[in-house]
């Protein structure tokens, strides 16, 4: 069952990032966006919480659920702004290999054992996606800048957003939604004051902000429960790998961005890891 879990948590997130991109596509700023993900993943957890008859939060849950929720909005903010300004793919790619952070920690922390072969298999695939955008694309300097600066928050914020879910995973399974309601409450209230400043929340932003909440929360719902089932360097380095072959496919049959000989690569590459790290194959 965890192994389903990890290919859902893959599939949600793919989503969230589609309706993001596509919500830029339409005319929708970032920051609107944003606030339609944090918002509706707010209430449709709070109204999962009380239906539940449990409304109580433990300090232990208070802690990790809003520590979470900083960085992840930190991360999506910084994330949909690289989405925006630069290659799809290139970007997915490029933040997908955050789950190192949360694999390293794992292993120094948890000791949990690591098939390095199928770490470097991801991460070659990583880096073969990340620069298979063709060549012939004109490359402007200042925007490149802007984009690598995001991208990196994007990188550290959400490596720190996986550790702080693998440690919420230790919680009891009914704190789960209360977990994600205070995720999402603080992402909410950070948005809305970004959206307050340029005074302006459309349609297309609520309505892609929407499907893109629904999509974070059974993603971050999927994450949680893969981590009580499985190791959890095995669940965020195959569920980001999964993610980023995904970013590549969508790439290049919705928004036409061409991949080179080398993205093909990079996601055999992909999925040879993935099969090494789930089924613990090592060479020695």
């Amino acid at each position: 069952m965890g192994w389903l879990y990890v290919v859902l948590t893959a599939l949600s997130f793919g989503l969230l990032a589609f309706f993001s991109r596509f919500g830029t596509v339409k005319g929708g700023k970032p920051e609107g966006i944003c606030l339609g993900i944090y918002s509706s993943a707010a209430l449709v957890t709070l109204i999962i919480c009380l239906a539940q008859g449990d409304i109580t939060f433990s300090k232990e849950l208070l802690l990790y659920g809003l520590i979470s929720g900083i960085f992840g909005i930190a991360a999506y903010i910084f994330f949909s702004h690289a989405l925006k300004i630069g290659h799809y793919g290139f970007s997915i790619s490029f933040v997908s290999t955050s789950f190192l952070i949360p694999v390293i920690f794992s292993i120094i922390i948890w000791h949990e054992k690591l098939v390095p072969e199928g770490i470097l298999l991801i991460v070659a695939s990583t880096f073969l996606i990340a620069f298979s955008e063709e060549k012939k694309t004109p490359v402007n300097q200042k925007i490149w800048g802007k984009w690598l600066v995001f991208s990196i928050l994007a990188f550290i914020f959400n490596g720190l957003c996986l550790i702080s879910q693998a440690y919420s995973s230790f919680l009891p399974k009914e704190a789960t939604f209360k977990f994600l309601f205070l995720n999402y409450i603080v992402g909410a209230l950070v948005s809305l004051v970004l959206v307050f400043k340029k005074k302006e929340f459309t349609f297309v932003e609520m309505k892609y902000g929407f499907l893109g909440g629904l999509s974070s929360i059974s993603g971050t719902y999927f994450t949680l429960y893969a981590c009580m089932l499985l190791q959890k360097n095995i669940v965020f380095s195959v569920y980001c790998t999964l993610y980023m072959i995904l970013g590549a496919l969508i790439s290049l049959l919705f928004f036409k961005e061409k991949l080179t000989k080398a993205g093909f690569w990079g996601i055999l590459c992909g999925i040879a890891g993935i099969i090494l790290v789930s089924f613990k194959i090592t060479f020695f």
